[in-house]
């Protein structure tokens, strides 16, 4: 905007320079202070346009200076949602969790920064503030790549996915193919089911890992927002995750386990 309105001033700047001229020529019998007093209209009718312009101006910098600082604050809840999300996938010393419950908050944490990040591309974008999606770019793919080196099995120098074994949330998944987990899970999941209320009542609820918050987790990884609920995520969205690299195991997962 303060663009526009520079280019304006110029151009009005121009016009009155060229009435002044045009008037020397057309009234060269005149001297210079009769010219002058011939423009004065137009003199004051610039300078009332300029005073407006400035206002205008003045208002667009403090409207731009409140949605700069505002996303700096988007930017710091950003960074707290982020960190949510390391600390609910990795232990202390950096290891993967497959705790269900941990899972669906890291979700709900991706989901709620990718929406405030919508927000601050928006306003980067209307008042021309480039370095808000910088700050922003940066945050998030510092993320992204802790996320993308440290989801994973490694050996010595070696990585590879995490085996489909690891999503069913059962304990020692290193040493379970994914047949042995899923039984697992499931016999877990029984017990809960038929608890009877005449025994000490079980660990509620499922072990496996909630299918939204995986592929919530796999699209950041990638790079791809999803911006919507963890509530409103389909089955038929699954196959975005691709059967490669880190992603191999969640892609086996969401596609096989039932």
């Amino acid at each position: 905007m303060s663009r526009y309105i520079t280019q304006i001033c110029l151009v009005f700047a121009g016009f009155y320079l060229f009435a002044i001229l045009f008037s020397a020529v057309e009234s060269s019998s005149q001297d210079l202070i009769s010219v002058l007093n011939s423009l004065g209209s137009f003199v004051s009718a610039g300078g009332a346009l300029a005073a407006i312009l400035a206002v205008i101006q003045v208002a667009r910098n403090r409207e731009a200076d409140s949605k700069y600082n505002s996303s700096l604050d988007m930017i710091t809840q950003i960074n707290t949602y982020l960190d949510d999300v390391v600390h609910c996938l990795f232990d202390n010393h950096g290891k993967p969790k497959n705790d269900r419950v941990e899972w669906i908050q890291a979700a709900r944490a991706i989901l709620d920064s990718e929406e405030l990040a919508k927000q601050v591309l928006v306003i980067a974008k209307k008042y021309e503030l480039p370095e808000l999606e910088t700050q922003l770019n940066a945050k998030m793919n510092r993320v992204r790549l802790h996320i993308y080196k440290n989801l994973c099995v490694k050996s010595d120098n070696r990585s590879g996915s995490l085996p489909p074994s690891f999503f069913f949330g059962v304990a020692d998944w290193e040493e379970k193919s994914f047949e042995d987990a899923e039984y697992e899970a499931n016999r877990l999941n029984s017990i809960c089911y038929r608890h009877n209320g005449r025994e000490v009542t079980p660990i509620w609820g499922s072990t496996e890992l909630d299918k939204r918050s995986v592929f919530v987790v796999g699209r950041f990884m990638i790079g791809h927002g999803h911006r919507t609920s963890l509530e409103s995520i389909s089955d038929e969205l699954y196959g975005e995750i691709p059967e490669f690299g880190p992603y191999e195991g969640m892609a086996i997962y969401l596609k096989e386990s039932t």
